[in-house]
């Protein structure tokens, strides 16, 4: 998809501001700023606005696989590889920088159905993610909230917090996850 890019910078030997942002990708449009910090522990805070986007039409665009034209890679390059790649499973935050998001989005198309105003509020120290907010309003009336922090544990991500899910149509929300419903009776799973 067609891809655009503009905004003022300032940059300096602290730091380099990006404001009056407006990305383009298809269809697609986001305003906002990012401003980067140089400091002894460098820092990076986003703040995005995103206007509709269709993730159906951008999934279906996905690339697919090559259908093989591409040769094998070689079991030498392949164990170089798995040589210098973290071990599997293990999770980890950088402890070095900081940082934030502030993301909205106006509405996202997915599955035939239509979440509005995703929400994505996060910020990162100390090697600890605090999910200040993550909400979105989803199909059948229903609205989901995320509230806690993340941080590695064993190599494994782990979540404290508290997640609340509403419905005004539980029905409506599960057929739009695409979660079969058979042997439920029509008068059931009305709000949650």
């Amino acid at each position: 998809q067609a891809f655009r890019l503009e905004s003022s910078v300032t940059a300096s030997a602290v730091g380099i501001d990006l404001d009056n942002v407006v990305l383009s990708l298809g269809e697609t449009r986001s305003t906002g700023a990012l401003n980067v910090s140089l400091g002894a522990v460098p820092r990076a805070d986003l703040a995005l606005v995103v206007g509709p986007m269709d993730l159906d039409e951008w999934l279906a665009r996905s690339p697919g696989t090559n259908g093989g034209t591409q040769q094998a890679t070689t079991e030498t390059e392949e164990d170089e590889a798995a040589a210098e790649a973290p071990a599997a499973g293990a999770f980890r935050l950088p402890e070095g920088v900081e940082g934030m998001v502030d993301v909205l989005i106006d509405a996202v198309a997915y599955k035939g159905g239509v979440i509005r105003k995703v929400r994505l509020n996060a910020a990162l120290e100390k090697g600890e993610v605090a999910l200040n907010q993550i909400a979105a309003e989803l199909p059948g009336g229903s609205e989901i909230s995320v509230f806690g922090f993340l941080s590695p544990q064993d190599g494994a991500p782990r979540f404290e917090g508290q997640i609340e899910l509403a419905s005004d149509n539980a029905r409506g929300l599960l057929d739009w996850l695409q979660i079969d419903l058979t042997g439920v009776p029509a008068d059931r799973l009305g709000k949650l």
